[in-house]
């Protein structure tokens, strides 16, 4: 009997990550590229302003940059991390 409640408790355990993972309720916002272009010093950029649920993979892919060319554009904008309403200079 304790065999099968090990048994039991063990297939409880290792099934419950699985059903942990299944949840697609997560949809980030969608990045549509900006039309609005702003210079700063001698170079031009696009002016994204960040959505919520936005996140910085997404923003980068939309735009094809990386995440690096971004922070060093944005460096003062970005020190306490990525917020919903910030003003993204993408190169």
């Amino acid at each position: 009997m304790k065999q099968i409640a090990l048994i039991l408790l063990i297939s409880i355990f290792l099934s419950a990550p699985v059903f942990a993972q299944t949840d697609a309720s997560y949809q980030p916002t969608p990045v549509e590229i900006s039309q609005t272009r702003a210079q700063k010093g001698s170079e031009w950029f696009f002016d994204h302003k960040v959505l919520p649920k936005q996140t910085m993979y997404s923003i980068c892919r939309a735009y094809g940059v990386t995440q690096q060319e971004v922070y060093e554009a944005n460096s003062a904008a970005l020190e306490t991390g990525l917020k919903t309403g910030i003003d993204l200079y993408i190169p």
